[in-house]
């Protein structure tokens, strides 16, 4: 991953396998919705849907938005399904960092 010393800031989304593979999406832009479209499109492209794929998602307002559900949609027909934890989840998604001090 390129580091840069000058930069603000660098975003990372992330897919976590339980097996361990990580595949992850990099921007230096803010994140938002078209961002986590792209995000998903890239572990799409990158991993091979052969059986069913359950991502677990948090209730973002990205997550929840109505571009993101349109490509839900698309991405069912490709093998990939979107599930939401609870309102409340105790536990910590072991992906999701803020690099805010």
């Amino acid at each position: 991953m390129p580091c840069y010393s000058r930069s603000s800031k660098l975003n990372v989304l992330g897919f976590l396998s339980r097996k361990g593979t990580l595949i992850y999406h990099t921007t230096e832009s803010r994140v938002n919705t078209d961002v986590v479209i792209e995000a998903f499109e890239h572990f799409i492209d990158v991993q091979p849907l052969d059986k069913l794929t359950v991502i677990y998602l948090d209730n973002t307002s990205f997550h929840r938005a109505k571009r993101f559900q349109e490509k839900c949609h698309e991405w069912l027909l490709k093998g990939l399904v979107r599930m939401y934890l609870p309102d409340y989840y105790p536990e910590p998604i072991s992906l999701k960092y803020s690099g805010k001090r």
